[in-house]
């Protein structure tokens, strides 16, 4: 087979990273549009805000939406891929329970948004290197 130089895995790596952390970002911030009740929920548990306003639901997911589509195609690379990347973060450490109790039910699951949250990191330090299909 034709082998691949280093900078062209290196561009697939990243692209494919991208794409990948926007799929799996994209049915949250959905959520948040088209089922705003579930977000209280979530924000209830996860972020001890006992009552976020609806509007605050489809605001944030307005605002994530906009942030998702500038990561996915490459745009603003130091704030999208920032946003991103700090967005993941706060979700996943406010899981810690969770992850510190991997045994309980369900709660392994969480465990899948550690290396995302890796990858996020990667993504990040790497984002000027991050060109192709990158606006």
């Amino acid at each position: 087979g034709v082998a691949m130089s280093g900078s062209i895995k290196l561009q697939a790596s990243l692209l494919a990273l991208r794409v990948s952390l926007a799929a799996m970002f994209a049915p949250w911030i959905i959520a948040k549009l088209v089922s705003p009740e579930t977000t209280q929920a979530i924000f209830s548990k996860y972020y001890y805000v006992s009552e976020l306003p609806m509007v605050a639901s489809y605001g944030l997911g307005a605002a994530q939406a906009l942030i998702l589509l500038c990561f996915l195609i490459g745009a603003f690379k130091l704030f999208s891929y920032g946003a991103v990347l700090a967005m993941h973060a706060v979700s996943t450490l406010s899981t810690w329970q969770q992850l510190i109790t991997p045994q309980e039910a369900h709660n392994i699951l969480f465990w899948a948004a550690v290396p995302a949250l890796a990858g996020a990191i990667t993504l990040f330090l790497m984002r000027e290197e991050d060109r192709l299909l990158s606006v």
